[in-house]
């Protein structure tokens, strides 16, 4: 009988018989909402949640994801982006950076606006990104 405690929490107990013709795991299941909130990061796609349970499977992924989101626990931000955190509590430069999906970052202008060096109006966080695309999250464009 083997007894491992890793990084997660959890118990792992496997039993091994002498004929090598039986092999039995038995895991206890892990506590999925405290795996996610000793993240660093509030913001998730639903890939980066399926790896963090070690969940493969789409349709139990979709599923727990439900669960979460109907608990409290998820809060959707867009199809496929989820938040640990209520919406006006995450950084809205992270979540921008985070929702175009690609590598970006801030513009001049907008940079320059926010610290009151220039006066012009900036309605938007525009981004410089090689994707095109406008997002509207929470009443605030990202772009």
């Amino acid at each position: 009988m083997h007894f491992e405690d890793s990084s997660l929490g959890y118990l792992q107990i496997s039993y091994a018989m002498l004929s090598c013709t039986y092999m039995y795991r038995i895991t206890q299941p892990q506590n999925k909402t405290n795996i996610l909130l000793k993240q660093d990061k509030p913001l998730f796609y639903t890939k980066d949640l399926g790896k963090l349970w070690g969940l493969d499977n789409s349709a139990t992924l979709n599923t727990t994801i439900s669960r979460y989101v109907k608990n409290g626990v998820l809060v959707p931000v867009y199809k496929g982006l989820y938040s640990t955190k209520p919406l006006n509590q995450v950084d809205q430069i992270f979540l921008g950076s985070v929702a175009l999906h690609s590598y970006s970052y801030l513009s001049t202008e907008f940079v320059l606006a926010k610290n009151g060096i220039i006066f012009q109006l900036v309605n938007s966080y525009t981004y410089c990104s090689t994707k095109n695309r406008t997002i509207e999250i929470n009443k605030n464009i990202f772009k």
